[in-house]
């Protein structure tokens, strides 16, 4: 792997030929990429030039050679896969988490750091095996210990410490229960005082792990989100590869080091709110400067200040799109009249009646159950109450406000009316269609499932349930026979939602809960815009129903 594999006898033998399975280093056409791979052909010329007459290579053909000929020539091969992500977890459940993938991609790997063949943007640099590991790093692989190791100098990620992931004994703790360090100046590993667990891809500096168990550390890394872990994963990728080339170490460099990082983004016209994502997530990793962490450092704070002032954040203020068209378009066919619409269209007018109504985030709607425990027709036929799936996590513990249930009045009408729009648009009414259409097709509890392909009667993904929602104002416009406004996202219903609740008189208390943010600050910096008539759900919603 390392070099040609050439055996060479002490006897007066003066001519060689070398069949090695590459012999890019051995002639001079053709070069060789692998620095690897030509300080060991250096070393077999220096041997070989005092003792035999000629040394050349030759090409070793036939099928021995077909595999490794295939991918020198061409590279990888193409149609890369990877293992499904539950099989990963199953993997890292019985075995530890990796925090290295020593031969992937972009596209395939399931660390924030990993070794390519092919790729020059992977954050640790090309090929894992043409790296200079000590000679007792098979002894480390073999005892199943995780293990550090510091890249070459001169290579993308110099000088950061990796954890790799081997089959362990014990669950993936040394005999030791410390750490062995593959260092690259020693050549041998070193028992040292970290934790087994403790290592680069670690989230949060490493003196607060010190002494946990795997399990404890387990616990701790999941304190935050999965999709917050996944935004912190990639955006600390792109720090690594920023420090990988300038030769620092991400995870002990300086804080003015970190600021030039920071400023190199906000020069690239990342804004200010972008900015404090990667500080949280450098913050996640570094082990922090003067006593505190990089989020709490007063130079980053002052700079992230100095940001804002310098690129303000554009509040809304016009709604990104106009919810009496919509709603007029909801009355219409293809989604009027409702028993006989297509369940395409039933879905998606159902989906947006409840967004609109709840001003719910898209995952507080995914999480909504068809389970006995989790929907409740009331009796007299006034409304129905929704409870999110025992199971789910808001993506915000805002202590009493998280996980409410979602009460909707059904809508009854009268003479004052005068016609019959407010019921076409009874949030209730469309729930109640869609799981009686729903019903014989049912493979899962979930409120929102497929109604057609393979998937038929599963759970729908938030993503899907999210187009669902601006498939249905898209569609509502092209009734209309207007555009569609750029940029109309699921998340703008809860913008468009509470905005008409406040102009109703609704107090910002009862917003905030129904929304489940924390102060009205949110509200009125981030999702106040301005609108100018009556609610068209008024009728629906009363502030009693905004409150729940």
């Amino acid at each position: 792997m390392a070099g040609p594999a050439v055996l060479v006898s002490v006897t007066p033998v003066h001519w060689v030929i070398c069949r090695p399975p590459n012999r890019g280093a051995g002639n001079v056409s053709g070069g060789v990429r692998s620095a690897r791979l030509l300080e060991t052909s250096q070393h077999l010329l220096r041997w070989a030039a005092p003792r035999l007459a000629s040394l050349r290579a030759t090409y070793l053909p036939g099928v021995r050679n077909q595999l490794a000929d295939s991918l020198s020539r061409r590279g990888p091969p193409p149609g890369e896969w990877h293992l499904h992500p539950e099989v990963v977890r199953m993997i890292w459940s019985s075995f530890g988490t990796a925090e290295v993938d020593l031969f992937a991609s972009e596209d395939s790997t399931h660390c924030p750091l990993w070794f390519s063949l092919s790729e020059t943007t992977s954050p640790l640099g090309l090929d894992a095996l043409a790296q200079p590991w000590p000679e007792r790093f098979r002894e480390f692989f073999r005892r199943g210990t995780r293990c550090c190791w510091w890249p070459p100098s001169g290579r993308p990620g110099r000088g950061s410490p990796c954890s790799v992931n081997c089959a362990p004994a014990s669950r993936g703790v040394s005999p030791t229960g410390r750490t062995c360090c593959l260092n690259r100046e020693v050549g041998f590993g070193i028992p040292t005082s970290a934790p087994s667990l403790v290592c680069l891809a670690t989230e949060g500096p490493q003196p607060l792990l010190t002494g946990c168990t795997e399990s404890v550390t387990r616990t701790i890394l999941n304190a935050r989100a999965p999709s917050t872990r996944l935004q912190y994963a990639n955006r600390w990728k792109l720090f690594v590869a920023w420090c990988g080339e300038r030769g620092v170490d991400p995870v002990s460099c300086s804080i003015p080091t970190i600021l030039d990082f920071l400023q190199s983004l906000l020069d690239k016209g990342r804004s200010q709110s972008t900015l404090k994502v990667y500080v949280a997530a450098i913050s996640a990793r570094h082990v922090g400067a003067d006593g505190c962490s990089v989020g709490r450092h007063e130079l980053v704070s002052l700079f992230l200040r100095g940001a804002l002032r310098l690129r303000p954040r554009p509040a809304p203020r016009v709604p990104a799109w106009d919810l009496q068209l919509v709603l007029d378009g909801l009355c219409r066919p293809p989604f009027e009249p409702l028993a006989g619409a297509d369940l395409l269209w039933v879905s998606r007018k159902t989906a947006l009646l409840l967004a609109v109504a709840s001003a719910k985030r898209v995952s507080d709607l995914h999480a909504l159950s068809v389970s006995p425990e989790c929907l409740r027709w009331h009796p007299d036929g006034a409304g129905v109450t929704l409870w999110p799936n025992t199971a789910f996590i808001p993506k915000v513990l805002s202590g009493s406000r998280s996980n409410q249930p979602l009460r909707l009045k059904r809508y009854v009408p009268t003479p004052a009316d005068g016609g019959d729009r407010p019921e076409l648009l009874c949030p209730g009414r469309a729930l109640q269609c869609y799981i009686d259409a729903t019903a014989g097709m049912r493979t899962s509890a979930q409120l929102f499932v497929c109604y057609g392909g393979p998937t038929k009667g599963s759970a729908l993904s938030k993503q899907r349930l999210s187009h669902w929602v601006v498939d249905a104002i898209r569609h509502s416009y092209l009734l209309s026979g207007r555009p569609l406004p750029s940029g109309v996202r699921c998340h703008s219903t809860r913008s468009i939602a509470t905005s008409w609740a406040a102009l109703r008189g609704v107090s910002l208390e009862d917003i905030c809960a129904a929304a489940s943010w924390a102060t009205p600050c949110t509200f009125s910096r981030f999702y106040s815009v301005d609108v100018a008539s009556p609610h068209p759900l008024g009728v629906i919603l009363g502030p009693a129903g905004a409150s729940q």
